[in-house]
């Protein structure tokens, strides 16, 4: 039957003057194009977000550095600590630098073509999954190619897509979708070598992106679904899985190192497997208000995607009422895909594992720390493909029971709905402040969002428009998780003229422990910037006295001296003396090293601030 209809379209394609090659390379090449309409103007030639502090082309064009990016976290050279252990991002970003330069609109253009291979792999996968599947005998590279033309252009991926930083997650669904579909390619002809691919395949993934960790958890239950022969037979199929072990552990000892160089405080620091299981509490798990938590952000995830049409880069927690409902809603998905399972249906469950899967790391279930569950767009890269797994085997149904037309028509309708929405997101990533603006009008009010966007507009010197939005959430003002948003406020009304107002809050921004050094810095620049000059110097003493971090101690230091005495050369040199200092103990803060350089064309005299 499975001949037959590979005859079939054989004889479609030749009928409308299609090569018989089409089959294999047609849907490929289609789905390339479909992505790269939907991503056509994702490719500006600017940086904002997380991508303007992090490309420093300068930094990434030296080819000998890419060996040390394997023994430090993500944003070592930024001088901040960081969780992050993503060293081939890094490697990527360095072949960047070298094909393009400052050219940034080159780095989105690799994205965009990442995202289609990423498609490409969309539709292998979902193709493979139905061959497997011996009640799925018709169309099953049609219906893979629907399911895959919604993830090239679905509007949730705009993010990832735009975000060079959030590269990570495209190299890491390579590795993801490549290994899977490389395993069930291969498991019942060549074990071996099926296994020995999704290894180098895992192996790769891990060292793009630490989500990816989960995915010898998809590979066994995936094999227990297709693999040939009896459930005995089939669970012995999956024993190979802790063979992927072995890159689990280098990578986790790799990792913990890299983290501990970058640590501040060397007595805290374990460079051992242990570093990174203390960094999870599988106690959350016993929490109900975690898990319900974590049932609601799940379940905004599936709204999401089902009705992708108000796009925002963040979305705040839902309601204890969603929370419930979505607590049920899962345990009632997983058992209809059980009982599903029992009759020969696996596409349910086998979405659900993915989807859920995917989503573990991400939504902080299992993590240590303050840190609740939350959702962004960019976790849902990978976990979309659980979504679309659910999608393709539905319209394997209708294409089974009715026509061709009846499947395919729905999808044509939403791809032509979709492409204008994210359109209208990559404008919105094109800017620093339309982004945040969007997601501010859309009712998302984090602190998060509230510190971006009113830290975008004292960038752009657009203080009334800061002062707008402080004058309309000022009952966020004291509130510790907004403790940054009120100091931005305060800076704001500083430079539009409301001294007392602005006092007030640089006083309530300095009342929290993090952050007080900042908020009394600034308070003092205020004072200076108002001609109270002894009243600056009480600010600025505090604001060191505050600081316990030493490198940003001496930061401050140097920056009181230069703002106390801007006239006065002697003070520059021990001003310039400490952010030297700065940059002895924090060798990549970047805040330190532009005073550096800038004090050495003033004085005309080069100092080595690296040593």
């Amino acid at each position: 039957m499975k001949t037959q209809a590979a005859a079939r379209n054989l004889e479609i394609a030749a009928a409308i003057g299609l090569p018989p090659a089409w089959n294999a390379v047609g849907p490929a090449l289609l789905l390339v194009v479909v992505a790269c309409l939907a991503y056509a103007n994702a490719w500006p030639n600017t940086l904002i977000f997380d991508d303007k502090p992090y490309l420093d082309y300068e930094r990434f064009t030296d080819l000998a550095a890419i060996p040390g990016y394997f023994l430090e976290h993500a944003w070592a050279a930024r001088g901040v600590e960081s969780a992050l252990y993503r060293p081939l991002l890094l490697v990527s970003i360095t072949f960047d630098a070298n094909l393009f330069g400052d050219w940034y609109a080159g780095y989105h253009l690799v994205n965009i073509l990442l995202h289609a291979l990423a498609t490409v792999l969309v539709y292998a996968f979902l193709a493979r999954l139905l061959a497997l599947d011996e009640r799925t005998v018709v169309s099953r590279t049609y219906v893979a190619l629907l399911a895959a033309s919604i993830f090239a252009v679905h509007p949730v991926h705009a993010e990832v897509v735009n975000s060079v930083f959030n590269r990570s997650i495209l190299l890491a669904a390579l590795g993801v979708l490549g290994g899977l579909w490389w395993l069930l390619r291969y498991l019942n002809s060549r074990p071996v070598f099926a296994w020995a691919g999704l290894f180098i395949a895992y192996t790769y993934a891990l060292f793009c992106r630490e989500t990816a960790i989960v995915l010898p958890g998809m590979a066994a239950v995936l094999v227990w679904i297709y693999a040939d022969g009896n459930p005995v037979a089939r669970l012995r199929k999956t024993l190979p899985v802790f063979t992927l072990l072995i890159p689990m552990m280098v990578y986790l000892h790799m990792r913990s190192s890299a983290l501990a160089l970058g640590a501040s405080d060397p007595d805290l620091v374990e460079t051992s497997i242990s570093a990174v299981a203390g960094r999870l509490d599988a106690g959350r798990l016993m929490q109900g208000e975690m898990i319900l938590r974590t049932a609601g952000v799940w379940v905004q995830a599936y709204g999401v995607l089902l009705w992708p049409f108000n796009p925002k880069s963040h979305y705040s927690a839902p309601p204890i009422l969603v929370q419930w409902a979505g607590l049920f809603l899962h345990l009632g998905l997983v058992g209809l895909a059980v009982f599903l399972l029992s009759r020969g249906r696996k596409g349910l469950l086998v979405g659900l594992v993915i989807f859920y899967l995917d989503l573990l790391p991400s939504s902080r279930l299992v993590g240590a720390g303050v840190e609740l569950p939350q959702l962004s767009e960019r976790f849902l890269y990978v976990a979309s493909v659980g979504f679309l797994v659910m999608v393709a085997y539905l319209l394997n149904f209708l294409r089974e029971r009715f026509d061709r037309v009846l499947a395919a028509a729905p999808v044509v309708l939403l791809l032509l709905t979709l492409a204008p929405v994210t359109w209208a997101r990559n404008a919105d990533w094109a800017d620093e402040i339309t982004l945040f603006e969007s997601d501010y009008r859309k009712g998302v009010t984090g602190a998060y969002l509230m510190r971006l966007l009113t830290g975008a507009y004292l960038k752009k010197s657009e203080f009334a428009k800061a002062v707008d939005v402080c004058d309309a959430n000022r009952e966020l003002y004291g509130q510790t998780a907004y403790r940054m948003f009120t100091l931005h406020c305060a800076s704001a009304l500083s430079y539009s003229g409301r001294q007392e107002d602005a006092v007030q809050l640089y006083l309530a921004a300095a009342s929290y422990e993090s952050g007080r050094s900042i908020a009394y810095s600034n308070l003092a620049q205020h004072y200076l910037r108002n001609g109270r000059p002894d009243e600056a110097r009480i600010q600025f003493e505090k604001a060191v006295s505050a600081e316990p971090d030493p490198a940003l101690r001496a930061y401050q230091t140097g920056i009181m001296l230069m703002h106390l005495h801007s006239g006065d050369p002697r003070k520059w040199r021990e001003a310039r003396t400490y952010f030297q200092e700065a940059l002895r103990l924090q060798p990549g803060m970047r805040e330190a090293q532009g005073w550096a350089d800038r004090l050495d064309r003033i004085l005309e005299e080069p100092a080595d601030a690296g040593e």
